[in-house]
């Protein structure tokens, strides 16, 4: 699922939380008899770790660690699972291939991908036509009308929204048309949703059981038949 990326942050509250500790152990060490260098090479050291993990391995020592924590929520996992229907369901609908996805952080790592899992299709070419493009932002945006009409708002798409932002700026869309495309990309993804609920719901559950593609996608065959 995509969404706000609390790694990233977590990163930063850690160099805030380093800084602040590190000058109060200075302070306040002597007068308890605590060397302040014990909590500050602690904190040093993860400093070193944080920001090692941000700038150079794209938070993903980060990503592993919020996302096992979030984990534990049933609810989270179940969004999650929604979210990446949604992506799955609209690509096939759309004619655009999914070559595979990852549910978690653990399994994007294993995989080779960043972040914390998700959907991957085939990529747009360079060139798009105007149907491409359309079924394209549809996708990008599915996963967020995925929660809205499950849950009745997102908490993910950040990523996603970036992505399609990026695609309609190459294709020469100025900041308002971008606006308008993304806002009616999401109408038209959620209606796909709808129309196909009963699906949403299976493809969910398949890929919570970690079902191939190929027998992912064989759900959708057979709904449409």
């Amino acid at each position: 699922m995509s969404s706000p990326n609390p790694s990233k942050d977590i990163a930063l509250n850690i160099v805030a939380l380093s800084v602040f500790t590190i000058s109060i152990t200075s302070l306040v060490g002597p007068l308890v008899n605590v060397s302040p260098l014990l909590p500050s090479g602690f904190l040093f050291g993860l400093l070193v770790l944080t920001c090692l993990d941000s700038f150079y391995y794209q938070s993903r020592g980060a990503d592993l660690v919020v996302d096992s924590i979030a984990r534990r929520n049933p609810a989270y996992v179940r969004r999650v699972v929604y979210h990446e229907a949604g992506h799955f369901l609209v690509a096939q609908l759309g004619q655009i291939p999914v070559t595979g996805y990852a549910l978690s952080a653990w399994e994007a790592w294993q995989q080779g991908q960043t972040g914390r899992g998700g959907v991957a299709f085939v990529p747009p070419p360079d060139v798009l036509t105007a149907s491409q493009l359309d079924a394209y932002c549809m996708v990008w945006m599915a996963g967020v009308a995925a929660e809205q009409l499950i849950y009745g708002d997102s908490q993910g798409g950040s990523d996603d929204r970036l992505k399609l932002r990026g695609m309609l700026k190459l294709a020469g869309f100025d900041v308002a048309g971008r606006r308008r495309a993304e806002d009616m990309a999401l109408i038209k993804a959620k209606q796909q949703l709808v129309a196909h609920r009963p699906i949403l719901d299976a493809l969910a559950t398949a890929l919570e059981d970690r079902k191939s593609i190929e027998q992912c996608r064989q759900l959708i065959v057979h709904d449409r038949l």
